[in-house]
């Protein structure tokens, strides 16, 4: 199922998983996050912003996944504010 979802979705690791699920509206997209994954639909932002949105409000980001594959080392250090 998770192959048929990738082009559609970005997918957020947490690297502290959550006390409990949330749902969280990041930049008009609703965010749904249980445990330490956090997934929402592509709304047209570049995937390392997006990126940095989810970790100012979710923590950070162990791992991010959009249409156009995982996030390089250098754009997760950026997207949560250590580059």
């Amino acid at each position: 199922a998770e192959a048929a979802a990738r082009g559609t979705v970005h997918v957020a690791a947490l690297a502290s998983p959550l006390a409990e699920p949330r749902r969280e509206i990041v930049d008009g997209v609703l965010w749904r996050c249980e445990g330490d994954r956090c997934t929402a639909s592509v709304e047209g932002s570049r995937p390392v912003r997006v990126c940095g949105r989810v970790a100012k409000k979710f923590g950070e980001v162990a791992r991010f996944t959009s249409p156009e594959g995982e996030l390089a080392a250098e754009d997760l250090a950026r997207c949560n504010g250590k580059a």
